[in-house]
């Protein structure tokens, strides 16, 4: 696992105790969704129990039909860590990898990890 690989992991892990612990439902784009919030910080959490509606992009060609079947397919749990604008989306399922969608490393990291 690479140092921004379990760097990311960490936080997602810290930002799910929070959320689990503070966290309340609600609705974004007519998706149930954990949310969370303090001190600047946002965070959205959906799992495999409220999952993401299944779109398949059109496909009008041979090519675009194979680069679809080999792009990766959403993970079942997914975290987006706001504070201004997104600093982390992480995705998961329990018996695989983290995969990391987008991280933006900064002096917010350690302020997340601050909070108990």
């Amino acid at each position: 696992m690479s140092k921004r690989l379990a760097q990311a992991v960490t936080i997602r892990d810290h930002v799910l105790h929070l959320v689990r612990k503070e966290g309340k439902w609600s609705e974004v784009s007519g998706i149930k969704v954990r949310e969370w919030e303090r001190n600047g910080f946002r965070a959205f959490l959906n799992t495999v129990f409220n999952p993401m509606p299944a779109s398949a992009p059109p496909i009008s060609t041979p090519e675009e039909a194979i680069l679809y079947q080999r792009a990766s397919r959403p993970q079942p749990n997914q975290l987006s860590v706001w504070m201004g604008g997104k600093v982390l989306s992480v995705e998961w399922a329990d018996d695989s990898t983290p995969r990391i969608i987008s991280f933006r490393r900064g002096e917010w990291e350690q302020k997340l990890l601050d909070m108990a």
